[in-house]
């Protein structure tokens, strides 16, 4: 009797509704959107048919707008950064425009996975590139702090060969 409870439980847990994450990259590698799937939910445009038949009766059926509920991330709407190479060997070039007028790059600093700060380089206000030296560090995974004036802050993972 056991045993067909717990059956019963499992078959029962897995056949509910499930909701799967949809990722997408860019060709870095970055990830520039995810949408939360639902599995075997039911479709949300469920209508009567008796009001539809009303709707058709009336006045001319309006077209249907497909509205994708999804939870989509854009790291980088205002600020455009582009940096290369990754993985890289010696040296990492990056590059930004400003996020708004006035509002600049003011330090780039370098992290270890372990949470060390490696390097702090101070950013000119009028520059818009920086060339960060990798070649003393040993290799492994490292985190760029990109920091505004307003306070505003990116981060790009580099992997070091």
């Amino acid at each position: 009797m056991k045993k067909y409870l717990l059956v019963f439980l499992l078959i029962t847990t897995f056949t509910n509704a499930q909701n799967k994450i949809a990722l997408q990259y860019d060709v870095a590698g970055n990830q520039t959107s995810r949408t939360l799937i639902c599995i075997n939910c039911p479709p949300e445009n469920e209508e009567n048919p008796k009001d539809s038949e009303e709707v058709e009766e009336t006045e001319e059926p309006k077209k249907e707008e497909k509205i994708e509920e999804s939870i989509v991330e854009t790291p980088f709407q205002d600020a455009a950064i582009s940096y290369y190479p990754n993985p890289l060997k010696e040296e990492l070039f990056i590059e930004w425009r400003e996020m708004s007028e006035g509002n600049y790059v003011t330090t780039v600093t370098v992290y270890s996975l372990s949470g060390q700060s490696v390097k702090k380089q101070p950013v000119d206000k009028e520059a818009n590139s920086l060339t960060l030296p990798f070649r003393e560090y040993p290799a492994g995974v490292y985190i760029v702090l990109i920091s505004y004036r307003n306070g505003d802050e990116r981060t790009i993972k580099i992997m070091k060969q």
